[in-house]
């Protein structure tokens, strides 16, 4: 889902209501996509939020580095391939994983 720059409360909502409508089917991989739409961002900052990291992911994150953007890679499953110390990210996995256990006891 790429959506328009905005910020806030109401963005962030609007965000989790498209999440919630879409088909849970695959057309492109991720990354491949990422890289088809680098050209097009506008924006300065970008926060990727994915399960799996991959070298096409990687690949694209090094390419918007290179073009100004900022971005940040949250991963909420272990990294599976080394990652480079010049991106910005972030293994929230282990939290992601606690929260739910301590949803499934209570």
């Amino acid at each position: 889902v790429c959506t328009n720059e905005a910020w806030g409360r109401a963005h962030v909502l609007e965000l989790l209501r498209v999440l919630a409508r879409l088909r849970l089917t695959v057309s492109q991989e991720f990354a491949s996509f990422l890289v088809g739409k680098v050209r097009e961002i506008e924006a300065t900052d970008l926060v990727v939020v994915t399960a799996c990291m991959e070298d096409a992911l990687l690949r694209f994150a090094q390419e918007a580095l290179g073009r100004g953007i900022a971005v940040k890679i949250l991963l909420v499953s272990p990294p599976t391939v080394p990652l480079p110390p010049e991106l910005a990210v972030y293994d929230v996995s282990e939290a992601f994983y606690r929260e739910e256990d301590a949803n499934e006891t209570a």
